[in-house]
Order: C-alpha cells, then structure tokens, then sequence
C-alpha cells in the first residue's frame, strides 16, 4: 500500500506540473492516474476529487459517465483506456520524469521515502492548490 500512496503522490505532482504549464490533457490523464492509485492506496476521497476536477474540465470525458472513479473501476469498459493511461505513463517513467524536472514548481519536490500517510497528506494538501479552480481549466 505504501508503493500505492507514493505512486499516487508521484501522479499527482506530475499533474500539478502540467497544470502549471497550461498542458491541460496531459495533466488529466496524470489525474485520471492519481485516482486509480488512491483508489488502491485506499484514499477514496483523493480518488474523488481527481474524478471532479477531470469531469469538470473535460465534461465529455469517458469518467463523465460514471458517478465516481470507484464504480469506473469495476466497469470492464473503463479497463482499455486504464490500460492506455498506464502506457502512458509508468510508475517508473513517473519516477525518472519527477526526478529530471526542471519544471516543478517550489512545492513539488521528490522523497521516495514519504510513508503513505504523508504522502496522503501532501497530495490533500496538492489538491488544495488554487490553480485547479482557475477558469481555464
């Protein structure tokens, strides 16, 4: 659980930097990644705040079907596009793209050795961050 929460954090941070630079796909898809791995480390309400900030970005988004990312999950029609999210971005080339950014703003920095309620905390605090209610995205 703990490799969840911390993949989580990575997603997330990830997200935060695309967001940063108007990149606004990229950093649903990294979202739509942030959810799956709370939904695994067990933080449902991460898991929900990614699926409303991607379904009120994108309102044509395949997650605008489904009520929450829990119930996307267990839908064998959302599993092609999971499948296509993760080859998008691996938990490794997260790791290796944190790692090699130049980019991240001043409060997105890497620590492999948060434990998982850390970084649960960090990614509440995230998610706090004012530029997800910003009106271009």
């Amino acid at each position: 659980m703990a490799n969840d929460a911390r993949e989580m954090l990575m997603y997330l941070r990830l997200a935060l930097i695309s967001r940063h630079k108007s990149q606004l796909l990229p950093c649903d898809k990294f979202l739509v990644l942030t959810g799956v791995s709370a939904l695994k480390a067990g933080y449902p309400d991460i898991a929900e705040n990614c699926h409303q900030y991607v379904t009120r970005h994108q309102p044509s988004h395949l997650l605008s079907e489904y009520s929450n990312l829990s119930e996307a999950m267990i839908d064998d029609d959302f599993q092609p596009y999971l499948r296509v999210l993760q080859k998008f971005c691996s938990f490794e080339q997260a790791e290796h793209l944190l790692q090699n950014s130049d980019d991240a703003p001043s409060n997105v920095s890497f620590d492999a050795e948060r434990d998982e309620y850390e970084c649960a905390d960090i990614a509440r605090d995230l998610l706090a961050d004012p530029v997800w209610n910003s009106p271009d995205g």
